[in-house]
């Protein structure tokens, strides 16, 4: 499935910061996240497996494709890893780099 066609209501200012569709088919975004309708929206990563052709991925409820909402004390180490990743990868990856590094940025001068 087309990460950018993954868009639940709890979820604003989606960016798409890795989209890795050669063997794994794995996403990441960083956006606001509202866990309830009386909560205050949170920045924090998220991240999906987008299925196969056919597929809606995971994770999902009934029909409707969604994201699973990291937790902050992990982001930091998986943003970490997915510039490993895509540094080496770098043929196929290199467009994720600055995303990537662009998110870490953002994340530390998030107030705790």
């Amino acid at each position: 499935m087309d990460p950018s066609l993954v868009t639940p209501g709890k979820w604003s200012n989606i960016t798409l910061i890795f989209n890795d569709t050669r063997i794994e088919n794995f996403s990441v975004i960083w956006g606001l996240y509202t866990h309830s309708a009386d909560d205050i929206p949170k920045w924090c990563i998220a991240s999906r497996w987008n299925g196969w052709s056919t597929s809606r991925g995971y994770p999902g409820q009934a029909n409707y494709p969604l994201w699973f909402c990291e937790p902050s004390y992990l982001s930091i180490p998986i943003l970490n890893g997915l510039i490993e990743h895509c540094e080496a990868n770098l043929d196929e990856l290199r467009e994720w780099l600055n995303p990537l590094r662009e998110t870490i940025d953002k994340f530390n001068a998030l107030p705790l």
